[in-house]
């Protein structure tokens, strides 16, 4: 084997190392949101557009059949958050605080445009 496939492999191996050894501190600096969507009545609404803007992009998704909407690997930092369903108001939460290694819950219970029945 050559002197440079050798200093090549050597140093691939390295990085591998670094880049290994550096993830599980990322990981504890992460947190996560996990939002709970109902409507007045109490029943879990399926779909719900969530939209969560913070210090490093902005993330979509979309309420499942228990009503919720989970985000992980969050900076830590402020965040708002635009919640979204054809019938009901838009429901909008300002300047959530996340810090390293948190895992929040939200709550929601989402107004229907006709009003309560």
């Amino acid at each position: 084997m050559t002197r440079r496939v050798f200093l090549g492999l050597v140093l691939a191996w390295l990085a591998l190392a670094v880049a290994t050894a550096a993830a599980p501190a990322r990981a504890g600096q992460e947190a996560s949101l996990v939002v709970e969507v109902s409507s007045f009545r109490g029943g879990y609404l399926f779909g719900v557009s969530a939209r969560l803007s913070g210090p490093d992009r902005e993330r979509l998704g979309f309420s499942d059949d228990r009503g919720q909407v989970r985000f992980d690997s969050l900076p830590p930092g402020s965040y708002d958050l635009e919640l979204r369903l054809r019938g009901y108001r838009p429901t909008y939460h300002r300047s959530i605080s996340l810090r390293a290694g948190e895992s929040l819950r939200i709550r929601e219970s989402m107004p229907s445009l006709a009003g309560p029945r």
